[in-house]
């Protein structure tokens, strides 16, 4: 279910840090002038073992030469390299961790350092294990069943999406074009426009409704729901989903309650800072994944060792989980 109420989106994949003079203290210019500040705009392409990570900035006014230094959250030095006139640089083969990363510019006699950007990076395995299997420490309610079974749909399955000729459909065709995306095409969508939806759905169908009456008891903050979930033997769902009309018909409202219906994900933890998920309730109005979640849904449906009905103990012999 998606509430109505966005966290922060300060995002993990895309981090923007100001440096301490734009943000108050630090260097100056002349007659008070605050100093240029360093924009760092950090990308993150995770992977099972590790993560790849791309480090840019803006030059500060004046710079010479520039240094980027990399500490670990107990101030433990990890990388600490002149770049000269660079404004990038790549950091390979990243430990997952928490960390901070600062630039210094050496702009004449004055040094210009930025603020500390934190940067969280949690293992991919843990993501996995939250959103498929609703287990370990970055599922919404952590927990660790080893018999936990990931339910949702099998690789090469179709289905129809029946949805609400009221329902704007630009947002649906961006939603399960994403999806197809993460799953590596390994599932296929039919969209069907009606004006009015049937009492339920039929075998491996979806409905999609402009009106979260569709499904009852919906709390009035919620701007979407899915409902009345069912999953076949084989692993193929149907259901419902009921829009909030207007502030529920936009993408990522819609591609948060597709991932519930369809690959049955569940919801991740809501307190990863600069992280901004489809699958965090909190944050799905956001309008994309972020390349932390189709990193997992890809890992998933790559890795022919796991299916539906499967359990953490068959996620973890295949490497998908720790």
């Amino acid at each position: 279910m998606t509430t109505g109420t966005a966290a922060k989106r300060l995002g993990l994949i895309v981090l923007i840090a100001c440096a301490s003079a734009r943000c108050g203290g630090g260097s100056t210019g002349p007659s008070g002038t605050p100093a240029a500040a360093h924009d760092i705009v950090v990308t993150v392409a995770p992977t099972l073992a590790e993560a790849d990570v791309q480090v840019s900035w803006a030059a500060a006014t004046g710079s010479s030469s520039s240094e980027i230094d990399i500490t670990t959250t107990l101030g433990a030095p990890v990388i600490q390299t002149t770049v000269g006139n660079a404004t990038s640089y790549h950091w390979q083969h990243v430990a997952y961790g928490n960390y901070y990363i600062s630039i210094k510019s050496q702009a004449g006699s004055k040094t210009l350092t930025s603020s500390l950007l934190p940067l969280q990076l949690p293992p991919l395995k843990q993501l996995i294990d939250a959103m498929f299997l609703g287990q370990g420490p970055l599922a919404q309610v952590p927990s660790n069943l080893d018999t936990a079974q990931w339910f949702g749909a099998p690789r090469g399955a179709s289905y129809e999406l029946l949805v609400k000729s009221t329902v704007t459909l630009a947002s649906v065709q961006s939603a399960v074009n994403q999806l197809q995306q993460a799953v590596n095409n390994q599932l296929s969508f039919t969209i069907t426009t009606v004006s009015t939806l049937p009492a339920s759905p039929g075998a491996h169908q979806i409905l999609i409704s402009d009106t979260l009456a569709i499904c009852g008891g919906v709390p009035p903050e919620a701007v979407g729901v899915t409902c009345g979930l069912f999953v076949d033997a084989q692993g193929l769902t149907s259901g419902k989903i009921g829009l909030s009309n207007g502030v529920g018909e936009i993408t990522g409202v819609v591609l948060h309650e597709l991932c519930h219906a369809i690959p049955v994900l569940s919801h991740s933890l809501t307190s990863i800072a600069y992280f901004p998920l489809i699958m965090s309730p909190s944050t799905s109005l956001n309008n994309t994944f972020s390349p932390y979640e189709i990193a997992a849904i890809s890992a998933v449906y790559a890795n022919t060792s796991v299916a539906p009905f499967s359990t953490r103990v068959a996620f973890r012999a295949a490497g998908l989980v720790e």
